[in-house]
């Protein structure tokens, strides 16, 4: 929330207005303008760029921005200069007012978000500046603080579908406490320990007979069986509710035997990738589970191990799992006048004198008041008694001294000119999580005239991939989106798997780039991926076909379920096949190319179980009884890619393991089996992979989305005849920076140039980066496009017709699907981008960026850590380009609640210099300094910043003490299975006969 007032800034963002040449830029989501500005006055609109060019009608719409700027109706000031520039669009005039309105509008809509965000409807926030992205994709102001309020919004977190545990066992085991004293082997211990609490042993028939000396009194039955699996490296498990099993305790017999569950932990609190990897890392760590799946999509931590385990870390994760302190930071910043701050208040004396008399003359005063003037004038040298300074007389004896009081001067009469402007910013903000403000303008400068070069390829400067941007409602919490022509007409249409709902939404196109509503298909639990493919086109079946048929991962089920499709864009009703455990991503390709049959196979990433199942096809729309890859333990298999890599043939794997950070590639051999897999190191947690050219030497290269905010990608090596090896290797930049929190790529010519490029959907960003292929192994990316929240897919098809790959992605946080039409406007169509390409138009940020992170205590002090940038002009410039002065102020401060802290500020110096003289002399060289007057004056602002943190809530968090336990939480333990509890202290035995102990032969 603002309260504005003119100020610096302003004034230097309008003299950069003055000063900067400005080039034509094609407007962003021109429909999503026109629908952002509904009051806007009625104004006919040309229909596309090809639109004749009519200078009245410029004029009309031009007269009409500038009276809605006068009443400070950005919006409608925006919508009357955009169409201006269409009726002409070679007048640099109109595209300044333009682009001036945007700036403006866009201010607003942040200060509208702020307001919004102080009174707690983060909703409205997050749209007013999803609206503002629309504006202008490229601020990347916005766009931050778009995340930092998506993920301060607590969100709807689907909950987990957890394993019905009813039949885990318990041993029913009679409580109290028991004395023993037994000396004999590990199987007689432990049916002693039987006997006395009323349940029975078995032992495995491997188990080795040690001698044993067991010897304890008063110890209950877990206590005891605790203590003698450590003394003979034995562990125990329930059989039944009356019979525990015993085994040695090695990690075969773990294995084979200890018992094992699933929990899937919703994770409520943690809001970013790196939060929750922070936290998969602690719960590794304290508890030692190795086997953990952590969906940052879905913000659900999935753990399996032993019971005892599970329980500490879901303990652990509840503890840690708190709501974020809140608190409103009120920032003012102020432009004070420097020069008369130094005269404000009390100036203090200067100097004083110290006069002496001798005794005549004191004796001379002291006879008349005659005598006393006389004396007076004789120090003074003043002949009235009025000109002479207030004394102090002091001494005495001989000699007495008189000194001056000094004078002292009190100025108040500047208090009121003292600040000059101001404003106030009203941010707020989470515990340990950054909020961010700008407050400024955004000014366009062309470079085209300084190089012929510049006015091709421009990627900075243009604004308008999409033509328009539409959305599509899915159904709930969508995870992966596929593009396949279902009809066999060459249209494409949508697939949406919807994760929370279960089921399959499908949306057939119209070929012009529209997309009918939705129709639903029931699938498995929590579907994540999606496969197309003709799964039923036996020839030596009547009812076979050639339709598109759908395989669907089904992550809660464990099944894989097979949507058989009519041609019509309908299926019929699905058909479950298991898994492994949590099936992630499923690819459907011919792997089985020896048989000759043609069927099209399916492969399945189990990241529960680290294995992939290759599934042959029985080309009726059945599969065979799958063969297992297995993986190394932990490498949580994420996404799959298939294709020939090498040319022999035969379609090869690729396999993103998010466990160990790296990509596998697996030769395929034609008959379903792979050889030895060669790893490839990527970026934090691989989560998508896809294959393109991206040398345009027709071998297929790889391309890693990995969710630690990059994109790594290896080129296939050639052998000395130009054939691929299926053998990888990084160029000159193995990651590219991709956006906040990257869950899914595609790969596509997306600007015609002949070259793959990459589109990344970015889950905390809310948007999709372009990396362009730059050529030489390299890529550039684009400004981001704004798509709807939380995007956890995307793909890439023709929708509309024109040749040209458009996009498309599944906005897991919005339930709806989000079509992006390609524009050539954007990338400039057929254009080469070899080398890194260099903006024809550039944004310049004139004002000041507020970046505040706070830390909370929990004795209610607030720790800030503050960063202010500024941006002005100076007086100069350089080949008619003005040069920019940038500052940045960062400091940390600790206060207390409601507790001003002022901060040191930016100094601006303005020096003026007037010269007076007489007329015809003083301009002359030379004489002309003997007959003038120079006068110079300096005058300084400086900025003043005052903060004052404001309490929301204080973040929830009370002592907890958590019981851990002895031994190995998720390894050697003797504890019993399934059952964790803080220890009790056991009362006395209430008058229990004693139990004889047995006495062994040599004792008696």
């Amino acid at each position: 929330m603002t309260r504005r007032h003119p100020s610096l800034i302003r004034a230097g963002a309008a003299a950069l207005v003055l000063l900067l040449p400005v080039t034509s830029i094609c407007p962003l989501l021109a429909g999503a303008q026109a629908a952002a500005a509904p009051n806007a006055p009625a104004q006919s609109r040309p229909a596309g760029p090809t639109i004749k060019p009519d200078a009245r009608k410029a004029r009309e719409a031009y007269q009409q921005g500038l009276r809605a700027e006068q009443k400070q109706d950005w919006q409608s000031a925006h919508a009357a200069y955009s169409d201006a520039v269409n009726w002409a669009p070679e007048n640099r005039e109109y595209q300044l007012r333009r682009e001036i309105a945007k700036s403006r509008l866009v201010q607003e809509k942040m200060d509208a978000a702020e307001r919004d965000a102080v009174s707690g409807r983060l909703d409205a926030a997050r749209k007013e500046l999803v609206s503002a992205s629309y504006l202008d994709p490229s601020n990347a102001v916005v766009r931050e603080r778009l995340a930092e309020l998506a993920a301060a919004e607590p969100g709807t977190v689907r909950e987990a579908h957890e394993p019905d545990l009813a039949g885990q066992l318990h041993l029913a085991y009679q409580p109290g406490t028991r004395s023993f004293d037994y000396r004999g082997d590990t199987q007689g211990a432990y049916r002693e320990i039987a006997r006395q609490f009323g349940v029975e042993a078995a032992f495995d028939v491997d188990l080795l007979a040690r001698p044993v000396r067991f010897r304890m009194d008063n110890i209950d039955f877990l206590t005891a069986a605790r203590l003698l699996g450590e003394m003979t490296r034995t562990f125990w498990r329930p059989l039944t509710r009356r019979l525990f099993f015993i085994t040695e305790d090695s990690p075969q017999k773990r294995r084979e035997y200890e018992p094992s569950i699933v929990r899937t932990v919703v994770l409520p609190a943690s809001q970013t990738p790196e939060q929750m990897t922070e936290l998969l890392r602690l719960v590794r760590e304290v508890t030692g589970i190795t086997r953990a799946d952590l969906d940052a999509h879905d913000r659900t931590l999935t753990l399996r191990a032993s019971p005892r385990a599970i329980a500490l870390a879901a303990d652990l994760i509840d503890d840690l799992e708190k709501p974020a302190g809140e608190l409103i930071l009120e920032i003012e910043i102020l432009e004070v006048d420097r020069n008369y701050a130094r005269q404000l208040g009390i100036t203090p004396p200067q100097g004083a004198q110290v006069f002496t008399f001798s005794a005549q003359q004191i004796q001379e005063a002291a006879s008349s008041y005659a005598g006393l003037l006389n004396v007076i004038e004789q120090v003074f040298g003043a002949s009235a008694s009025s000109a002479f300074p207030p004394l102090l007389a002091f001494g005495g004896g001989r000699t007495t001294f008189l000194a001056t009081l000094p004078g002292a001067a009190a100025n108040f009469s500047r208090m009121l000119s003292l600040v000059r402007h101001g404003r106030r910013i009203l941010l707020r903000a989470q515990d340990g999580r950054a909020a961010t403000f700008f407050v400024g303008d955004r000014i366009p400068v062309t470079l085209s005239q300084y190089a012929a070069s510049l006015l091709t390829g421009s990627i900075g400067g243009a604004s308008g991939l999409v033509k328009p941007i539409t959305n599509y409602a899915a159904g709930t919490a969508p995870s992966f989106m596929a593009t396949a022509s279902l009809r066999g007409d060459g249209i494409n249409d949508l697939i949406v798997a919807n994760a929370a709902d279960s089921t399959i939404s499908v949306l057939l196109g119209d070929g012009q780039g529209a997309f009918a509503s939705q129709v639903t298909y029931p699938s498995g639990t929590q579907p994540v991926s999606i496969a197309t493919g003709q799964f039923n086109n036996s020839t030596a079946l009547r009812n076979s076909d050639s339709f598109l048929d759908l395989a669907v991962a089904n992550q809660g089920a464990n099944t894989v379920s097979i949507l058989l499709g009519n041609g019509d864009g309908t299926f019929r009703p699905k058909t479950d096949i298991p898994t492994g455990t949590a099936p992630v991503s499923v690819i459907a390709a011919d792997f089985h190319d020896l048989a000759g049959t043609g069927f099209t196979d399916l492969a399945v990433a189990n990241q529960g179980d680290d294995t992939i199942s290759i599934f042959q096809g029985n080309g009726d729309g059945t599969f065979k009884t799958p063969t297992l890859v297995h993986l190394p333990a932990g490498s949580a298999p994420r996404a799959l890619a298939a294709a020939d890599l090498n040319r022999d043939g035969h379609i090869d794997l690729v396999v993103a393991d998010q466990g160990h950070n790296t990509v596998s590639v697996f030769l395929g051999n034609g008959d379903g089996t792979f050889q030895a897999p060669t790893d490839y190191p990527t970026g934090n947690s691989p989560v998508s992979v896809a294959l393109g050219s991206f040398t345009g030497n027709g071998a297929l290269d790889i391309a890693v989305a990995n969710s630690g905010n990059s994109v790594t990608v290896y080129f296939n090596q050639l052998s000395s005849t130009s054939v691929p090896l299926g053998q990888f290797v990084a160029g000159p930049t193995r990651d590219f920076a991709a956006g906040n929190g990257p869950t899914s790529i595609v790969v596509a010519d997306f600007n015609g140039d002949g070259n793959a490029d990459l589109a990344v959907s970015d889950q905390a960003d809310n948007a999709i980066t372009i990396l362009l292929n730059a050529g030489n192994k390299l890529f550039t990316a684009l400004p981001q496009l704004p798509v709807g929240t939380a995007p956890a897919s995307i793909a890439a098809a023709d929708f509309n017709g024109d040749g040209r790959p458009d996009g498309v992605t599944a906005d897991s946080g919005a339930a709806e699907a989000t079509v992006i039409l390609n524009s050539t406007s954007f990338f400039g169509a057929g254009i080469s981008s070899i080398g890194t390409p260099f903006p024809g138009v550039q944004y310049l940020d004139i004002g000041l960026k507020v970046k505040a992170t706070p830390r909370m205590h929990p004795d209610g002090d607030v720790t800030l850590q503050l960063g202010f940038d500024i941006s002005s002009l100076t007086s100069q410039s350089f080949n008619t380009i003005p040069v920019i002065r940038s500052e940045s102020l960062n400091q940390t401060v600790r206060l207390k609640q409601n507790e001003t802290a002022a901060l040191a500020g930016f100094l601006q110096s303005q020096v003026s210099n007037s010269i007076t003289g007489a007329p015809g002399i003083a301009g002359r060289p030379g004489i002309g300094w003997l007959g003038q007057n120079q006068l110079v004056q300096k005058q300084d602002s400086e900025l003043l910043i005052l903060v004052t943190p404001r309490l929301v809530r204080l973040a929830p968090h009370p002592d907890h003490a958590i019981y851990v336990g002895h031994g190995s939480l998720d390894g050697a333990s003797a504890a019993a299975p399934g059952l964790f509890s803080m220890p009790q202290p056991q009362p006395p035995p209430a008058q229990a006969p004693p139990v004889s102990q047995p006495v062994p032969p040599s004792e008696r």
